[in-house]
């Protein structure tokens, strides 16, 4: 209309449709229906919209720039411009007059009112004006008219009346006033036993002294110290009785502490009825309305009104303010304790009953609520209709343009009129009695920018187009600094979180943004399961929140822009395992219509099926539209976007951030995060899959999508080739450029989402200062020259997430500034990895044990440089090494610098769990002592030194105390001496974030306590194992534990078999019937084994509330079904992620993809190889196998949650353990011939053909696919792999020793060993030494093979001699080549056994015999004895002096006596 006066078309009646309110949803991209009508006071018009409730006043003072001219009395038009804006100041003393005047005529009536109510309501409605309100709602036609009764007071429970200001929602209640008072007293006795803030004394005292506040302020009455004087009180008979808690809201400078009533947990709440759907007038209603105002006030253009017949109407802007743009603010108002201004009904006094406990007596007290309770449902359905009015009566008396969120009203006003709008609504306020916060924190005026719940809103430029939201700096520096002190501290408490996610959800909302969403359910998480929240899980959490908090950008919109949305169509397909995408764009705007699809990288297919195995299409319809998404942008960016999705998986997780699925939950967190990005404002709607016009080129029909909407086929591929790509537009290439690029950093962000298989953290431990500490020892460097060349630092993460990686654990190398070598890592061992990895690789050094050449290390003049950024992260979380047995075949006779030695080897390998059994006797010695064993009895009940493994965990006792001279009883020296190593150990342990695994109780017991206990269950012959469902059991068990960590400290993981060897008490065993199981979930569960599992856990537990079970599997071999429901029974009988199975022997038998796969029914395990049995010398190890077992491990279970070895000794094979430390390291499997090469230049730090060769032939022989360890199984059993030969064998027969037949060509061992020979004529370093001297060994002992099989198959004395003699000769040529090389004394190992002595004569021979029985007949012979043990050469060792001595002398006896 112009300024002639000509009418617009606007009329009384039309229909038109009002853009930019608000749905109960929030959307500002809804539309709805509106009718204009003429307004009662001044005739002017308005919109009346369905739905919105008191919107003509509304819309109209939206649209107060729009000239409409028409006849009506004083200032029927806004040809004056700003004067008419709000009230104005006669308007506002008009209202004034009006209220004083009705509140002195009803002065009497509203006194005479107040008399009639309960005390109680009394005194909370004191200084309201009840009948004043209801006066002003009337006239202005509030449609609610029950909201008077509910200041009369409101009831907790029952059906209210329903009110017409909501859609109807009904939630029927689950329980009555009555059956909450039948079940009232075991509900209070329940109660007082579930204190939230039991042990948190300042928690307590906090919340006492609020309620004692609310008490004073007329809220509470109380307190009762007995449920008697209660009922007194009430004049009831019974109470229903609540409890309250306290959270934590503000900053620490000005903390706000706000008590809770748990009505929930009460059960009040179960007996409401609720009937309404509430919709709040929140930031995304405020944010509707300042962009209807940004649109229609453009001072470019007209105003236009689209009616509903697709007509437009059209306007000029006022003149005024064509030269003056308004001035928009805005503020908000929050009534002050607005729960607490309402009363409760008097038959609802005996529900509201809450209980706190008192701090000085610590014993439960109660208080009677007599006003609206935070936590009843009931307070808020009541309360959101009493708010309701008040927001009714700002627009129909103040004219303001305003919201409404419970208590809190914001508002908006041009900057000319905002004092006026200011003093009129609290002038309303004061007189209708409703009180409003005056704290200078809360009370704040119209401001260009201001607190909208929690949220900043810029108002000032309205005008121009522009409305930017962005959340309160203070407030994301509060989180940010929670989350950093959570991180630091290790440390949370449920009031802090609970407070931090009200925080979070303040910053949520449709415009806002949502890239906090997934942030408010991590929180949740720890709220509502508090108890299995771990530290991994605090630290994740932490990081993830302050990711995300710095990357919170305002949001800002423009409002001038393209009106109608880009829609995106997105659809997925996936059949036979191939999963596919589509993607449709229409923009109206730019007329682009673009048309692409293709397959989605089977890598990332993978990584899905981790979650969901059996279908992924969820993931892949979320994956298009996430796609669709970031490579749009350009579409998109600061643009209202309707997704149309034909999966509801997917929307669910886009929309709400839910899902079961991890995978899922990954992807909406993606696509909440570029909110930041692109700044659009988002919509996803479901389509119907027959009308998604996706669904074609998701299946590849691309070209006939483009051809049926006249678009343009975009490639999405990397086939740059492809006809289709020939028609791409200008922009294709980059979309297509962006879609690659998605692809590959949603594979890097697939491994960030990986659940932890194992409730613990390995992140974080040791000590960059050990690590230093490390590299001094090994490359023989100051502190200070450590520190020159390297900067070493533990950090929180590394920069990118492979998708092959389970774990986040990781090393960085760079190139420092300072020219130093940048070392970052998540520990100390990914640190020291990091340091090995880096020296070997650039500096070709090597790390072994010492006795197999120990490290190869020559310093450089100058660091080699990095050259860039290197990042490698562990494949699975866990290195694993160690066996029971290796603590009596490899460590028995250690020495802290031994141990020193092992451990900086460990770490540079990068192990970082190990099993830690060094002096437990000293802790049983102790535990026994509590229960009646003295230290005679357990000195004799226990092995000796050498044979300790197997009275630990087996059914062997008492070897080596009585075996006539030089035998004797385990001595005490012993027992403490080893108690004090283990103490070093630990210590340098955790320094170096070695995770030490301690030996937990498992049943075995002296026989004495047979008689001392003979009402316990104790197997009745043999060794004495104790029932772990036995009382006894868990006391000893505690006490145990107890003493040892009271000793020793714990990393909180304990190992303990109970029947190790299959050697089983009478209880164990399995009453299901075995029959062939399909599937996983069809095996039942043993009950008896979930019994004893269960009690041997909670025997830890109870001690060690976050105990992880380390369970060596061996019990499991050659298990049939019948055995599979003990099982299941047994593993399932730990509570999720505290049980870790090792499965020993997967490079020959692994249990875990036995029975269909079922890999111990979800259990985490650890893939681990055997290898070695008794410590024996002989080469042998399939490398190939090690290179694709453990990646089809990985690749078809999600399970594994480690690699390992757990070898019965150690001291051999440095090629098999170099490459198995390596494994976790690696994403899959390598080429082995130039790990040979590469492996042998680092070995030796030189480069050498003939050495290279000489590695290649034992990768092809000793080492290759003939060892592969099931053939060598398949030929006579799992002793097979045993070094077997003529050196070592007992001609007699018997014994663990007998040769057999070779699986490798011994003439390629014999090359391999001149090759090697070759290569030692340029020099011969310790590493060099130590494999010429083990590969002639290797070859010596084949030789011996030949010459012993013609003297054990002789047939005459003569023929036995001519034979012995050669097999002699070969003997004493290996003897004195085993000479050459320390690593193959048997004379150093002796010496270390004697060392512990300490000069006592008698203690020397007994560890003498100790140390030499072990390695030859086992256990020491019984005088005068002819017999051979069973275990006779099971731990036999090619060590010089042995086979030049013990072996020697034992042949040549047999030739004397076949010779007699």
């Amino acid at each position: 209309m112009g300024d002639d006066g000509r009418s617009s078309d606007l009329q009384v009646g039309s229909r038109v449709f009002v853009h930019g309110l608000a749905s109960e949803a929030g959307s500002p991209l809804n539309f709805r229906c509106g009718e204009v009508v003429k307004a009662q006071e001044d005739g002017r018009l308005g919109v009346r919209v369905t739905g919105v409730e008191g919107a003509p006043k509304l819309i109209k003072r939206l649209l107060i720039c729009l000239r409409l001219q028409r006849d009506c009395p004083h200032r029927s038009s806004l040809l004056r411009g700003p004067e008419l804006l709000g009230l104005s100041r006669e308007d506002r003393l008009r209202l004034y007059n009006k209220l004083n005047q009705m509140e002195k005529e009803l002065r009497y009536e509203e006194a005479r009112l107040h008399s009639t109510l309960p005390d109680h309501a009394r005194e909370v409605v004191k200084g309201k004006n009840l009948l004043l309100w209801a006066k002003l709602l009337e006239e202005t036609s509030f449609p609610d008219k029950g909201v008077f009764e509910l200041m009369k007071g409101v009831d907790l429970v029952g059906k209210p009346d329903k009110s017409p200001l909501f859609e109807t929602k009904e939630v029927p209640a689950k329980s009555s006033e009555a059956l909450l008072l039948e079940s009232a007293k075991w509900r209070r006795e329940r109660l007082k036993s579930r204190d939230p803030h039991k042990g948190d004394a300042e928690a307590t005292q906090q919340l006492w002294e609020c309620t004692l506040k609310d008490r004073d302020n007329g809220f509470l009455c109380g307190p009762f110290y007995d449920e008697e004087s209660v009922k007194e009180h009430l004049g009831v008979d019974e109470f229903v009785c609540s409890r309250r808690f306290v959270i934590e809201q503000g900053t620490p400078e000005k903390l706000k502490l706000r008590p809770i009533d748990n009505y929930k947990e009460g059960g009040v709440n179960e007996a409401y009825h609720s009937l309404e759907k509430l919709a709040l007038f929140d930031t995304d209603w405020m944010l509707a309305m300042a962009t209807y105002i940004a649109r229609v006030s453009d001072s470019a253009s007209c105003i236009e009104i689209v009616l509903s017949t697709g007509e437009t109407l059209r306007g000029e802007l006022h003149p005024f303010w064509r030269e003056r743009k308004p001035v928009w603010q805005g503020r908000t108002l929050d009534l002050e304790k607005a729960y607490r201004q309402v009363p409760l009904s008097t038959g609802s006094l005996r529900l509201g009953v809450v209980m706190v406990t008192n701090p000085e007596s610590g014993r439960p007290v109660f208080f009677v609520a007599q006003s609206l309770p935070f936590g009843a449902s009931s307070s808020v359905f009541s309360f959101n209709r009493l708010s309701r009015s008040i927001l009714h009566l700002s627009w129909t008396l103040v004219g303001m343009i305003s919201g409404c969120f419970y208590d809190d009203f914001p508002l908006l006003e041009i900057d000319t009129s905002a004092k006026l709008t200011t003093e009129s609504f609290e002038h309303l306020l004061r007189r209708i009695g409703w009180k409003y916060s005056c704290d200078p924190d809360k009370y704040k005026g119209f401001e260009d920018t201001f607190d909208l719940l929690g949220i900043r809103l810029t108002a000032k430029d309205i005008a121009d187009g522009v409305v930017t939201l962005q959340n309160k700096a203070s407030r994301l520096d509060k989180m940010k600094d929670a989350f950093i002190r959570f991180g630091l501290s290790g440390q949370w408490n449920l009031r802090e979180v609970q407070s931090l996610q009200g925080q979070v959800n303040f910053a949520l909302g449709f415009a806002s943004g949502r890239a906090l969403k997934m942030l408010q359910r991590a929180l949740g998480s720890f709220i509502r399961e508090p108890e299995v929240r771990t530290a991994a899980d605090l630290r994740a959490l932490c990081e993830f929140g302050i990711k995300l908090l710095d990357n919170c950008k305002p949001r800002v919109f423009g409002c001038r822009g393209p009106e109608r949305p880009v829609l995106i169509f997105t659809d997925a397909a996936y059949e036979k395992g191939v999963a596919s995408y589509g993607v449709v764009l229409v923009d109206p705007f730019t007329s682009s219509r673009l048309v692409g699809g293709g397959k989605i990288a089977p890598a990332l297919v993978d990584f899905w099926k981790l979650d969901s195995p059996d279908q992924v299409i969820g993931q892949a319809e979320a994956f298009a539209v996430v796609l669709a998404r970031r490579a749009l942008s350009r579409f998109i960016t600061g643009r209202r976007v309707l997704y149309f999705v034909d999966n509801e998986g997917a929307r669910e997780v886009l929309i709400k951030g839910s899902s079961k699925s991890r995978t899922l939950l990954l992807l909406g967190s993606i696509f909440f995060e570029m909110e930041n990005k692109d700044q659009s404002l988002t919509w996803l709607e479901r389509v119907p899959s027959a009308s998604n016009i996706a669904d074609a080129p998701s299946r590849g029909e691309i070209d006939e999508t483009a051809a049926r909407i006249n678009g343009t086929v975009v490639a999405f591929d990397d086939t740059s080739a492809d006809e289709s790509s020939q028609r791409q537009s200008d922009r294709g290439p980059e979309v297509m450029q962006m879609f690659r690029a998605l692809i590959l950093w949603s594979l890097a962000a697939a491994g960030t989402c990986e659940e932890a298989l194992v409730a613990y953290t390995f992140a974080g431990r040791g000590s960059s200062d050990a690590i230093q500490a490390v590299l001094s020892r090994v490359l023989g460097l100051s502190p200070t020259e450590v520190v020159k060349a390297f900067d070493l630092k533990i950090v929180a993460n590394c920069s990118r997430v492979p998708p092959s990686a389970r774990t986040e654990l990781c090393f960085e190398l760079s190139d420092a500034e300072d020219g130093r070598i940048r070392i970052a890592a998540t520990s100390g061992p990914e640190l020291a990895y990091g340091a090995s990895w880096y020296l070997r690789t650039r500096c070709n050094m090597s790390f072994s044990w010492n006795r197999t050449g120990g490290n190869q290390v020559s310093v450089p003049k100058s660091w080699p440089g990095v050259g860039g950024k290197i990042i490698k992260y562990r494949k699975v979380p866990m290195s694993y090494f160690n066996n029971v047995v290796t603590f009596s075949y490899s460590y028995t006779w250690y020495s802290f610098k031994d141990w020193e030695a092992w451990l900086d080897w460990a770490v540079l390998s990068g192990v970082n769990l190990v099993i830690a059994y060094t002096g437990q006797e000293e802790i049983y010695r102790k535990t026994f002592n509590a229960f009646g064993v003295n230290n005679s009895e357990f000195a004799s009940w226990s092995n000796g030194a050498a044979w300790l493994a197997w009275s630990r965990g087996q059914s062997m006792h008492g070897i080596g105390s009585s075996c006539g001279d030089g035998c004797m009883p385990l001595p005490f020296s012993w027992m403490t001496g080893q108690w004090e190593l283990q103490k070093e150990i630990l210590r340098r342990s955790r320094s170096l974030g070695l995770v030490s695994v301690l030996p937990s109780f498992q049943g075995n017991i002296p026989p004495i306590f047979r008689q001392l206990y003979p009402q316990a269950n104790i197997s009745k012959t043999g060794a004495a194992w104790l029932d772990d469902l036995d009382p006894l059991f868990g006391k000893i068990q505690q006490r145990y534990m107890e003493i040892m960590i009271k000793d020793w400290g714990t990393d909180h993981w304990y190992e303990t078999d109970g029947y190790f060897n299959q050697n089983q008490g009478p209880w164990a065993r399995s009453h299901t019937e075995g029959r062939p199981w399909q599937h996983s979930e069809d095996v039942p569960v043993d009950p008896d084994a979930y019994a004893h599992a269960q009690a041997a856990y909670q025997s830890m537990s109870k001690v060690d509330p976050e105990a992880v079970w380390l369970y060596q599997g061996w019990i499991w071999r050659d298990w049939g079904e019948d055995k599979l429901p003990f099982m299941k029974g047994f593993v399932s009988a730990v509570p999720p992620k505290h049980f870790v199975m090792l499965d020993m022997f997967d490079e020959a038998d692994p249990e875990w993809n036995k029975f269909n796969n079922f890999g111990y029914f979800g259990t985490p395990f650890i893939w681990s190889v055997l290898h070695n049995f008794g410590g024996n010398t002989g080469m042998w190890g399939s490398i190939p196998t090690l290179n694709s077992e453990f990646s089809d491990a990985f690749q078809h279970t999600a399970s594994v949650a480690g690699t390992g070895a757990a070898p019965e000794g150690i001291d051999q094979n440095p090629f098999y353990y170099s490459f198995l430390t390596d494994l976790p390291w690696q994403t899959g499997p390598i080429d082995l011939q130039q790990w040979a090469v590469t492996w042998t230049q680092q070995r030796y730090g030189r480069s050498s053909v003939d050495a290279e060769e000489a590695f290649r032939l034992l990768l092809g022989s000793v080492y290759g696919n003939e060892t592969n360890s099931r053939a060598i199984r398949s030929r006579g059993g799992f002793l097979a792999e045993k070094n077997a030969d003529g050196l070592t064998a007992l001609a007699m027969g018997g014994g663990e020793a007998t040769p057999h037949e070779s699986w490798y060509k011994l003439s390629d061992v014999a090359q391999a060993w001149g090759k090697l020979n070759t290569a030692a004529k340029a020099g011969v370093p310790e590493t060099m030494r130590y494999d010429l001297v083990n590969l002639g060994r290797e070859v010596l002992g084949k030789v011996s093979n030949r010459f012993f099989a013609q003297m054990v198959n002789a047939t005459t004395p003569s023929e036995v001699s001519a034979a012995g003699r050669n097999l002699l000769a070969v003997l004493a040529d290996a003897d004195r080549l085993l000479c050459s090389d320390h690593g193959f004394l048997a004379s150093a190992r002796i010496r270390s056994a004697k060392s512990w002595a300490e000069g006592n004569a008698t203690l020397e021979r007994y560890l003498e015999l100790a140390a030499r029985s072990l390695t030859t007949v086992w256990t020491p012979q019984e005088p005068n004895s002819s017999s051979i043990t069973t275990l006779c050469d099971y731990a036999n060792r090619q060590w010089a002096g042995q086979v030049g001595g013990f072996y020697t002398l034992r042949h040549k006896c047999y030739i004397r006596q076949i010779e007699r």
